[in-house]
């Protein structure tokens, strides 16, 4: 299994199943299963980057009435922060990979970095870990070791 590294709170934003495109700076023809690692990075920018993800997701539950699935929930808001770093805290199917040309006029054009030169990463069947899986992460699309995929396949099997 592939994984990706990403910043905090875009990690959790895939884990919870509200940001499903991921924008980068490179494509892939990679397509399957992908471990969702979040970065070990925590430090001033990225506490306030998360509380300005928090209060864009309140505004936009509160305007389209959306209602939050428990393991959404979960992921998002019950588990703390600290606890996911440095964890793998989903796996989704990395299933299509396209040049981006704009932001999505959706939720979705609020979590990612669009437009020209940026390559957007369509995610779908998210499944969020019941408990982040301790790992190092890597640059760039990195194999999953054996003994890491086989804890991570066993959370999604229970």
């Amino acid at each position: 299994m592939k994984a990706i590294t990403l910043w905090e709170p875009y990690a959790r934003l895939v884990a919870g199943g509200v940001k499903l495109v991921e924008t980068r700076s490179w494509g892939t023809p990679y397509r399957g299963p992908l471990a969702i690692h979040a970065a070990r990075k925590w430090d001033a920018e990225v506490a306030a980057d998360i509380e300005r993800v928090r209060e864009d997701l309140k505004k936009c539950w509160a305007l389209t009435a959306l209602g939050l699935r428990k393991d959404q929930k979960r992921v998002l808001y019950d588990l703390p922060w600290e606890k996911g770093l440095g964890c793998i805290l989903a796996v989704v199917e990395l299933v299509d990979c396209r040049p981006m040309l704009e932001a999505p006029d959706t939720v979705e054009g609020l979590f990612g970095s669009f437009g020209p030169g940026r390559w957007g990463w369509k995610l779908e069947h998210v499944r969020p870990l019941a408990e982040p899986v301790p790992c190092k992460g890597q640059r760039m699309l990195w194999p999953l070791p054996q003994k890491i995929e086989d804890v991570v396949t066993e959370q999604l099997r229970c």
